[in-house]
């Protein structure tokens, strides 16, 4: 199953006023509403604030490559091309789609392309919990907690 993102993109229904977001440069075309992780900094990052730019931090789909679940930073919200900026929520509510069973009140991990499913075998893996159920291929309201 390919990942299937929002059709209206990145949704955040219940961000309890604002959600922690951060700005950094996509190595990749990535949608909005998708789960990213962090590349590694493309630059040095010295001791003070202002040597932290949005090009110092690179941002990949967080399946780029690397087995599901492992690498999760946040959500997408927005689409953008590589070499963009882009916003992250690392924490909050988002509408994710599921590539298996999702249980509310259970922990949930990256499942194949991106998606969501419940996680019962890898606790290090675990990239939030539901706060509604969903089947295969439906959509479920999930708290990021990377």
């Amino acid at each position: 199953m390919a990942f299937t993102p929002n059709p209206v993109g990145y949704v955040a229904p219940l961000d309890f006023g604002n959600p922690c977001i951060i700005t950094g440069t996509a190595a990749q075309t990535i949608s909005g509403g998708e789960p990213v992780a962090f590349s590694g900094a493309a630059a040095s990052i010295g001791s003070v604030m202002s040597t932290v730019i949005t090009a110092d931090l690179s941002m990949v789909r967080a399946s780029n490559g690397v087995p599901a679940g492992s690498m999760f930073n946040g959500v997408a919200i927005d689409n953008v091309t590589s070499g963009l900026s882009i916003g992250v929520a690392l924490a909050g509510t988002v509408i994710m789609y599921c590539d298996g069973t999702v249980t509310a009140g259970h922990k949930v991990m990256l499942g194949s392309n991106s998606c969501v499913r419940n996680n019962s075998t890898d606790p290090l893996s675990v990239i939030g919990r539901a706060l509604s159920a969903a089947g295969s291929e439906q959509f479920a309201l999930i708290q990021i907690t990377p």
